[in-house]
């Protein structure tokens, strides 16, 4: 790894999307902790619109945390899939070094994503009201993501 902390969640925030159509983007937060050779952060900012749905992003860096990433990532290489009259739950692969696991709940139609990112970054989306994962993906490759694979 070319740096052994975790970078500061005020530099996070800025891979942080600020605005989605249709939504209004609430301030962005975040936090760094570090232990004992151990650091991770975090950022993440809310939208909502009129009709009170949210979409929430989420970005941890576990740069000098890696038995989390790795613990937090393990299942999405197996190639599960899950489809029930509930959920449809499926790997998702962006590229050799982006690629997570991807859930929607048919009933209620929250959507989310769980991206890992070059075995450091991990991004997650949720969306209320969806049909599908399509808008969250989406939102997802608007984002500098092949920026934060090369860190």
């Amino acid at each position: 790894r070319k740096v052994a902390k975790a970078m500061h969640y005020e530099e996070l925030i800025k891979f942080l999307p600020t605005e989605i159509d249709g939504y209004t983007a609430k301030e962005p937060d975040g936090g760094t902790v570090e232990m004992q050779g151990i650091s991770y952060s975090n950022a993440d900012i809310t939208f909502k619109n009129e009709a009170g749905e949210r979409i929430k992003v989420s970005l941890l860096d576990y740069n000098a945390a890696l038995s989390m990433y790795i613990m937090a990532t393990a299942m999405w290489t197996s190639g599960l899939k899950i489809d029930t009259k509930d959920e449809l739950a499926q790997s998702y692969n962006i590229s050799d070094d982006i690629s997570g696991w991807e859930t929607f709940k048919k009933k209620s139609g929250k959507a989310s994503i769980v991206i890992g990112i070059s075995n450091r970054f991990m991004l997650s989306i949720d969306a209320d009201n969806q049909k599908n994962c399509d808008n969250v993906k989406s939102i997802a490759k608007s984002m500098d993501l092949d920026k934060l694979a090369s860190l």
